[in-house]
This record gives structure tokens, sequence and C-alpha cells, in this order.
């Protein structure tokens, strides 16, 4: 992800306006201000492993590295920190279960930070039929 966005007024504004880097579906409803930034670079693998025609084991394994982390300055404003100084992971483990008309999955994950971050949840996620667009 590369931007020129800059920073706002204050760092929880800053934070809130970064991108964020959400790599599965359970990333999108927590706000860890360790992997956002305005710039930055990510690297992950996603291996799933087929136990029977309805079972997966899914695991995605992720590293984010910010450009220039945002920090907080003691009047609450919003800097740079140095270039590439620090790496932050994230990995999840689901088991999912496709039944006739859904996925159930139940997962954990984990983030580097804050410390001791484990997530625990269960999904269900129904597949749509959206009309055609085109006739």
């Amino acid at each position: 992800m590369i931007s020129n966005r800059g920073l706002q007024s204050g760092y929880g504004a800053t934070l809130v306006m970064a991108p964020s880097y959400t790599p599965t579906p359970s990333t999108y409803n927590s706000f860890n201000p360790a992997l956002r930034a305005n710039s930055f670079v990510t690297a992950s693998m996603v291996p799933i492993w087929k136990i029977s025609s309805s079972v997966q084991l899914r695991t995605t394994l992720c590293a984010f590295m910010p450009y220039r982390r945002i920090l907080e300055n003691p009047d609450g404003t919003a800097r740079y920190g140095r270039r590439f100084d620090t790496a932050h992971f994230f990995g999840e483990s689901a088991l999912a279960f496709t039944l006739p008309f859904a996925t159930l999955s139940a997962y954990a994950n984990y983030c580097s930070y804050p410390a001791r971050n484990w997530n625990f949840g269960i999904s269900l996620g129904l597949f749509v039929l959206a009309p055609r667009f085109l006739h």
C-alpha cells in the first residue's frame, strides 16, 4: 500500500484515517493501531488443507511492516517513526465446514500487538446470488 496521505491534527484522527491491514474477515471488526499506516508492505501465506469434501483447515500467516509507524507525541499530536523500524505478525487458523446453504467456521487468531492478543470466534457465511447485471 502506497499513499501520500499526511498526518492529521491529532494522533487518534491520524490512526482512524490511515489505511488498515485486514487480511481476514475477522480483522475487519477490530481496531488495531499496529496494523494501520499510511504506507506499508505485507507478505502472506495461506495454506489450505482439505480434510474431507466438506471440511477444510485454513491457515493465514502474515507479516506487516509499516513504511513509517504513526506515533503519538506527548501533546497528543501525531508524528512518523523511522522507516521500516518495526514489523508485526498476524496468524489465523480456521476449521471450515461447508454446508449445503452456507459455510460455518470456527477460528482463532493472534496478532503480535498488543501483547497476548488472541481472538476466537465462530462465523457463518451465506452465499446469496444477486440478480444478473446484464441479460
